[in-house]
């Protein structure tokens, strides 16, 4: 007869994974891993853009509050700029802040895009008036100086716009300036603000002041 010992009782041993199981362990965690980032970016983004939207909506009723103060008519600096920075584009801000109950601080902090690593670091807005009209009279399309009853389509015509949607590119995604098209945030003279399809205006240097197709949700102006 056979003696039992006591390894005899704890049964059949077990073999470990499998190279094969491991690998599918391996690979399902990756893209557990990707998903939850993904999430994460997802999340993060439509937080910014929250953010941005409110911000847009803030500048664009105080732009609307000068305009009720000078005769119904947009903000302008009556010039033709000198330079790309030195115009309604970006100085349109010396002349809402007035209309912004804010400190100081919170005034900085309004004109500010958190994604902005550009003209933040200049001191300038990150979100730029649609004034082209000043920089390239009778070329370039914009709303500085206009008075409000004679803008038609309200709703499609661009008040403020990011910064970056100049130069082909948007704030939120690094990869913008690799396709014709890309999104960024805007308002428009009826006072909304939200996400839009920036069309990318061919052989030009600077992406603003002319208007997109007629499938496109906006327009720079008449």
């Amino acid at each position: 007869m056979r003696k039992r010992t006591f390894y005899s009782y704890l049964g059949p041993s077990k073999a470990g994974f499998t190279l094969l199981e491991l690998l599918t362990a391996i690979a399902i965690i990756s893209i557990l891993a990707v998903l939850v980032v993904k999430g994460v970016k997802s999340l993060h983004e439509t937080a910014e853009g929250t953010r941005c939207v409110a911000k847009l909506r803030s500048i664009s009723q105080a732009s609307l509050h000068y305009a009720a103060d000078h005769d119904q008519t947009l903000p302008s600096l009556q010039t033709a700029a000198a330079g790309i920075y030195d115009g309604i584009w970006f100085r349109y801000r010396d002349l809402v802040v007035p209309y912004l109950d804010l400190s100081e601080t919170e005034k900085e902090r309004l004109f500010t895009c958190a994604s902005d690593t550009e003209f933040s670091k200049l001191t300038l807005p990150s979100y730029v008036f649609s004034g082209g009209n000043e920089y390239k009279p009778g070329l370039l399309k914009g709303v500085a100086g206009t008075r409000l009853p004679s803008i038609t389509v309200p709703g499609r015509t661009l008040l403020l716009l990011e910064g970056s949607m100049l130069f082909f590119k948007s704030f939120h995604d690094a990869e913008s300036t690799r396709s014709a098209d890309f999104r960024a945030y805007a308002s428009f003279v009826d006072g909304h603000a939200g996400s839009i399809v920036v069309w990318r205006a061919p052989g030009v240097s600077i992406n603003a002041g002319i208007n997109p197709p007629d499938n496109y949700g906006y327009t720079f102006g008449d």
